[in-house]
C-alpha cells in the first residue's frame, strides 16, 4: 500500500490547485508477513489479496537516473506494466469485502519462498508508491524534481520485482527527503521485513505510525508481524491493546476511524497465539463473538485455533456457526479451514 499511496499522493497534488499535500498508499509483494512459527499457534493464512505482477527489470543499472527519460523504450514498458498492475489492483480492491483475516500465528518462512502475507504488504505498498510515480506525466512543472521522481520510480520497480537489497537504499534516501510521508516509511519497512531485518522493519513501521495522522491498519498489521518475527510478541500485544483503546476513544469523540475494530481483535488473537497464550487468544475471540454475534470471522478464528490445539469437536461447532453467518463468497474460506 505504501508504494501505491506515494504515487496516488503525487497524482492528487497534480489535480488540486490548492491545499496541502495529500497522503498516498502503496505496497510491494513481500514474503509472508508473519514471523517464524514458534509452534504454539495455528499456521494457516486466509487469502485476502490478489498478487500483483511485477514489471520486468532487465538492466542491472535500472535504478539510475535514466528512468527520467520518457523516450527510453525500456522505461516506457516498465511504466505500462506498473500502470496495468495498479489498475488491476484497484479493480481487485473494489471486489474485496472482507479485508485481512489474519487469524493464526505466523508460520516460519523459507528463504527461497515468498509467502502470501508479505506479498500482500509489499505489493500494496509498491502499487501505492508506484502509482504516484507513473502519474508524473500529469504533475505541474517543478512539483517533483526529476531526481526524486527517478528515485521513487526505481525504488518502486525494484521492490515490485523482489530486488529488495537494491530497493532498500533508495527507500532510505526517500524517507530522508520525505520524513512526513507514512507510506514511504511503510514501503521501507516491508522491504526490510523481506530482508529479514526485523529490527529495521520495526523502526520504519514506528516512523510510519508517527507520520500517520490516524490509525492505519496496514501499518499496524505490518508492525505486529515484524514484532512477532523478532520474537517480541509481548510488545505486539501491547501495541494492539493500545490501538484498541485509541479506537474506542476516537469513536466516543465522533472522530471515527476507517479501521475495522474486528480486524484489530483478530490480529490481537493472533499475537496472543504466537506468544503461546492460547487461552487469552480464545478469550479475545469469545468477546468478539459476544459483541458481534452475526459476524462469521469470530467463529472461524476460534474454530481454527481450537482445531490446531486438538479440540476438534468444539472447533466443528464453531465452523458450523461460521458457515451459517458467512456471506456466500466467504463460505469457501470456512470450508477450507473446517476440513
Amino acid at each position: 500500500m505504501a508504494a501505491r499511496a506515494l504515487l496516488h499522493h503525487y497524482h492528487l497534488s497534480a489535480v488540486k490547485s490548492s491545499g496541502g499535500p495529500s497522503g498516498f498508499r502503496v505496497s510491494i509483494k513481500c514474503s509472508d508477513s508473519s514471523s517464524p512459527n514458534q509452534n504454539r499457534g495455528s499456521s494457516n493464512h486466509l487469502p485476502a489479496y490478489l498478487t500483483v505482477k511485477a514489471p520486468g527489470l532487465n538492466s542491472p543499472n535500472a535504478a539510475k537516473l535514466r528512468y527520467t527519460s520518457s523516450d527510453d523504450l525500456d522505461f516506457e514498458q516498465r511504466l505500462q506494466a506498473i500502470r496495468k498492475s495498479a489498475l488491476e489492483q484497484k479493480k481487485a480492491e473494489v471486489k474485496k469485502q472482507y479485508g485481512v483475516i489474519d487469524y493464526e500465528a505466523p508460520s516460519e518462512t523459507n528463504d527461497g519462498a515468498i509467502g502470501l502475507g508479505t506479498k500482500i504488504g509489499v505489493g500494496v505498498a509498491v502499487l501505492a508508491f508506484g502509482l504516484v510515480f507513473t502519474l508524473g506525466d500529469f504533475l505541474p512543472s517543478g512539483s517533483v524534481s526529476p531526481t526524486e521522481q527517478a528515485v521513487t520510480g526505481a525504488a518502486v520497480t525494484l521492490a515490485e520485482m523482489g530486488e529488495y537489497k537494491r530497493a532498500a537504499p533508495l527507500l532510505e534516501k526517500l524517507t530522508e527527503t520525505k520524513p512526513s510521508d507514512p507510506d514511504a516509511f511503510r514501503l521501507l519497512a516491508e522491504v526490510k521485513y523481506e530482508l529479514k531485518d526485523y529490527e529495521a522493519s520495526i523502526l520504519a513501521y514506528r516512523n510510519a505510525e508517527k507520520a500517520s495522522k490516524s490509525v492505519d491498519f496496514e501499518i499496524l498489521r505490518g508492525l505486529t508481524n515484524s514484532l512477532l518475527a523478532a520474537k517480541r510478541p509481548d510488545e505486539a500485544v501491547q501495541e494492539l491493546v493500545a490501538c484498541r483503546e485509541r479506537l474506542k476513544k476516537e469513536n466516543s469523540l465522533e472522530t471515527r476511524s476507517d479501521v475495522d475494530p474486528i480486524q484489530v481483535e483478530l490480529l490481537l488473537g493472533k499475537a496472543y497465539s504466537d506468544w503461546g497464550h492460547i487461552s487469552d487468544a480464545i478469550s479475545v475471540y469469545d468477546q468478539l463473538i459476544s459483541s458481534h454475534p452475526d459476524d462469521f470471522r469470530g467463529y472461524l478464528a476460534k474454530g481454527i485455533i481450537l482445531k490446531e490445539n486438538g479440540s476438534v469437536g468444539d472447533a466443528e461447532r464453531m465452523f458450523i456457526q461460521a458457515r451459517f453467518f458467512a456471506p456466500d463468497k466467504a463460505k469457501v474460506l470456512v470450508d477450507k479451514y473446517s476440513r
